[in-house]
């Protein structure tokens, strides 16, 4: 009898948890925090007219606005040579 009433309690428990949302479905996960990019903040317009590798004064600038122009999907302005995803490697 005593693992009856454990069961019943069990059973009352989980049909109240599941209460508003149909049993034996949980909720989807959240979607994983996209990871964050390098904002570029520059003087060029990254959609403007073609740009050089040597109009940057860092790597982190030329890879903020190759990012920025579309990265390796889109590399308009021709900064990333060897087509790895980094762009003006000469500025390393």
């Amino acid at each position: 009898m005593v693992a009856r009433d454990v069961q019943r309690r069990h059973d009352k428990t989980s049909r109240s948890t599941t209460r508003g949302r149909r049993a034996g479905r949980s909720r989807a996960p959240a979607p994983a925090p996209k990871p964050s990019l390098p904002t570029y903040t520059g003087p060029y317009d990254p959609l403007a007219p073609d740009r050089y590798w040597g109009d940057f004064r860092t790597h982190a600038d030329a890879q903020a606005f190759f990012i920025a122009a579309g990265g390796p999907t889109s590399d308009r302005h021709r900064l990333d040579a060897d087509h790895d995803g980094i762009a003006c490697e000469a500025l390393r």
